[in-house]
């Protein structure tokens, strides 16, 4: 018998997607709403414009986007994320 141990954090959130009303509107409103929100503030509303002050706008773009991919703490989706981060 072979047992899949899912250690990513969305692999630890499906169980409660349909657990019951309450959790799948708080996971919906959290990884939906809040964390958008909140890591536009981080990275583009604070970092980014802190680095501006020290590099060029493109240069902290690109500071912007790695330090975005690599906060996500997922490496196989990197690429992805520095793109999206962009």
């Amino acid at each position: 018998m072979t047992y899949f141990v899912m250690t990513d954090s969305l692999g630890l959130l499906l169980p409660l997607i349909g657990s019951s009303n309450i959790s799948t509107a708080c996971l919906l409103g959290i990884t939906g709403v809040l964390a958008p929100i909140l890591e536009e503030t981080v990275f583009r509303g604070f970092l980014m414009v802190s680095l501006t002050m020290w590099f060029s706008t493109p240069v902290s773009v690109l500071i912007t986007a790695v330090v975005f991919a690599f906060a996500h703490l997922t490496p196989g989706e990197i690429p992805q994320l520095f793109v999206l981060g962009k």
